[in-house]
């Protein structure tokens, strides 16, 4: 996990983008979960996905 770079989980979000906004939102929104209990379970010191946009796929 802490191998994980931002730029991974940008391209793990480039296929979901396609889907609707709320199908996006959702994915980004556990993706930013999962990270941040790695951060307070101390597995990972910063979340990767800190920083990435929640706007994206179509309206």
């Amino acid at each position: 996990m802490a191998a994980v770079a931002a730029d991974d989980v940008k391209l793990a979000l480039v296929p979901v983008a396609e889907k609707s906004d709320f199908v996006y939102q959702s994915v980004n929104m556990r993706y930013k979960c999962i990270f941040e209990s790695a951060v307070e379970s101390n597995v990972i010191s910063r979340p990767p996905c800190q920083g990435i946009s929640w706007k994206g796929g179509k309206p």
